[in-house]
C-alpha cells in the first residue's frame, strides 16, 4: 500500500494528532486493515451509545423480593432434591 500512498505518514500522523483521530490504512481491494477500522468504529459507537443511555436512564431502586412471589416459588422448588 504504501507504495501508492499520496499523502505521507508524517502529515497523516501530524492531522490525526491535532485532531485527535484515529487513523487506519486500509485497502478495500487488497481486504487489508477494513476488519480492525470496522470493529474500531462500533466499538466507539456501542461505547457513546452505551454511555448515553446509562446518563439519561433514571435512577432505579432494587424492589425488595416478595416472600410470596412467583420468582420465590420457583427457586424454592428447584432447589428440592
Amino acid at each position: 500500500m504504501s507504495d501508492q500512498r499520496i499523502v505521507s505518514e508524517s502529515e497523516v500522523k501530524k492531522i490525526t494528532e491535532q485532531n485527535q483521530m484515529e487513523y487506519f490504512e486500509t485497502s478495500a481491494l487488497l481486504n487489508q486493515g477494513i476488519d480492525e477500522m470496522m470493529n474500531h468504529i462500533m466499538t466507539k459507537v456501542y461505547e457513546k451509545k452505551f454511555k448515553e443511555a446509562l446518563a439519561n436512564a433514571p435512577a432505579q431502586e432494587e424492589e425488595p423480593e416478595e416472600p410470596n412471589s412467583r420468582k420465590s416459588e420457583l427457586n424454592v422448588r428447584d432447589a428440592r432434591p
